[in-house]
């Protein structure tokens, strides 16, 4: 009987030693990541950090107006802390979280800062590229359709890999359509770009840590090409069966100038980075690793998408919105 009392805390003690170093050992990851980020990605550093500063209930006030809000985000949620190569690869996750977050703060103060202006049945949103470029859009929802619509013309051989959950699913590209689509898309850019600036801490640490980059990389890159689609297919669906949206979307300068600025943002980020990708694969061609594979193994996505971008199927909607 003693013996069992003895090995039963003898074992919890353990257990206590063992968790403790294991919640300090994760901590030390963290602070680890925060300094990658604050050294290369200062802007996520600072998105990151002025989320986490926020309380779990926030208030908006102007006047005689209030707006509450729950803060849906923490970094527990998306921020792997295992090991470090997890912990970077989950940075892009975590950002493009917390860019939607933002975004939806941004529309909140915007809207507060309309209180003057008739607001009922409008939406307000915000999107945040930086800490220094947020931009703003107010539209009525009752002129937009779900996204849901384009089912009836994106063939089966052009549903990729985020159709399902974005034009087929059930979240807030149904509920805002085009402007769902926007959101996500600014989300994407955010963390697509955390991704690329971190390539110094990839690389410092692990040997083949430029593949892991890479095949980060190119996952969330898809979604250039993606969004790009998704955008476009949209705008070409509502001037073909809906001209009454189409005229509406064509009237807002915010939207066109929204779009236009994520996606010169986002069209540069590609271009850095397919440079960079033709870099690696000539420095490290003479390595028997997975590099050698990345000449050959070029994003299907963009593969599949990029004829139709460049043929004259948008012909009839480049003037209006400037693409």
């Amino acid at each position: 009987m003693l013996f069992k009392i003895f090995s039963y805390f003898f074992f919890l003690t353990i257990s206590i030693i063992c968790s403790n170093g294991f919640a300090q050992y994760q901590e030390e990851i963290k602070l680890k990541v925060y300094n990658y980020l604050q050294l290369h990605s200062p802007s996520s550093f600072s998105l990151v950090n002025e989320i986490n500063s926020l309380p779990q209930n926030i208030y908006f006030s102007k006047d005689d107006r209030t707006i509450q809000t729950k803060k849906n985000v923490t970094e527990s949620m998306y921020l792997q802390l295992e090991d470090i190569m997890m912990a970077l690869h989950s940075c892009n996750i975590l950002t493009h979280e917390y860019c939607h977050f933002m975004n939806t703060i941004l529309g909140i103060e915007y809207q507060l800062s309309n209180s003057t202006t008739q607001t009922t049945g409008l939406n307000w949103d915000g999107y945040y590229i930086s800490p220094f470029q947020t931009y703003f859009i107010s539209y009525d929802k009752k002129k937009i359709f779900a996204c849901s619509e384009l089912i009836k013309v994106i063939p089966d051989s052009l549903k990729t890999f985020r159709f399902s959950p974005y034009i087929d699913g059930n979240i807030g590209t149904q509920q805002n359509g085009i402007f769902g689509l926007l959101n996500e898309y600014c989300a994407y850019l955010f963390g697509t770009k955390c991704t690329f600036e971190l390539y110094p801490a990839y690389c410092e640490n692990k040997r083949l840590g430029y593949v892991d980059w890479d095949m980060d990389m190119q996952g969330t890159m898809d979604a250039y090409y993606e969004f790009e689609f998704f955008i476009k297919e949209y705008l070409l669906y509502a001037y073909n069966y809906n001209r009454e949206s189409y005229n509406y979307l064509k009237s807002l300068s915010n939207f066109k100038e929204v779009y236009l600025q994520i996606h010169s943002e986002f069209q540069n980020l590609n271009t850095l980075y397919l440079k960079k990708r033709k870099e690696l694969i000539v420095k490290y061609s003479k390595e028997k690793n997975q590099l050698l594979k990345m000449s050959k193994n070029d994003s299907e996505i963009k593969n599949k998408l990029i004829p139709i971008f460049n043929s004259d199927r948008y012909a009839r909607i480049s003037s209006d919105f400037g693409f």
